[in-house]
């Protein structure tokens, strides 16, 4: 019994570094995506704009809002997925109450 806890606690010890490191060599994206960007090249504040998600490849509708680090001119969606961070909550997973 103290063999097979020994082991485990040493097993453990030596994989967790790695899955950490892991975690650590992805890059992080700040700010919004690039299509949302260019979907507002040409547009002003509060205008209507859309972009196709890179990810899910479905088209989103929104409008252009200045971004909060700096002057740059994105499309927020009008219903993010999973809810987003605003006032509003989105038709995403996990926001279906009624």
């Amino acid at each position: 019994m103290k063999k097979v806890l020994l082991l485990t606690t040493l097993m453990l010890a030596l994989t967790l570094p790695v899955l950490a490191a892991d975690n650590n060599d992805r890059p992080r994206r700040q700010g919004p995506p690039p299509e949302s960007l260019d979907a507002c090249a040409d547009l002003q504040a509060g205008d209507s704009c859309s972009f196709t998600c890179p990810v899910r490849g479905m088209e989103i509708e929104g409008v252009c809002v200045t971004s909060r680090r700096s002057d740059d001119l994105h499309c927020r969606p009008n219903d993010p997925p999973g809810g987003g961070r605003g006032k509003g909550r989105g038709k995403g997973r996990g926001n279906n109450r009624n």
